[in-house]
């Protein structure tokens, strides 16, 4: 009786375990990511260096998309268990770079439309 509880027990950690984890990557437009105070929030600019001296949102942490190491980069500055929202300039790659952030462990991603070009329109 006691090898079949532990076996049940076992059973039931393994299973447990296996799970799947939910994932959610998720689009945000410019009017809802207004609502946002992007000082307390996690925000990462995929952008390049250059793109962003040209400017940023207020908070966010940069990451070159284009770096060999960008993914892991990118996940080491941010708490992979708190939303995560990524812009690029104009939303193509930041969709990519969402992709790649669930891949390194986030759960809830937000990719914004747009990105910078159209943020930086709404915010003159």
């Amino acid at each position: 009786m006691r090898k079949v509880l532990v076996l049940l027990i076992i059973l039931v950690a393994v299973t447990a375990c296996d799970q799947p984890r939910k994932v959610s990557i998720q689009n945000i437009n410019q009017e809802e990511f207004a609502k946002l105070n992007t000082e307390q929030i996690q925000l990462l600019d995929v952008r390049t260096p250059d793109e962003v001296n040209k400017g940023i949102i207020k908070g966010a942490i940069t990451a070159n998309f284009y770096d060999k190491d960008f993914a892991k980069q990118a996940a080491s500055k941010f708490d992979k268990e708190k939303p995560l929202y990524i812009y690029c300039a104009a939303g193509g790659r930041s969709s990519k770079a969402s992709s790649q952030m669930t891949l390194e462990g986030f759960n809830e991603v937000y990719n914004l439309e747009g990105g910078y070009t159209a943020w930086k329109k709404v915010n003159k």
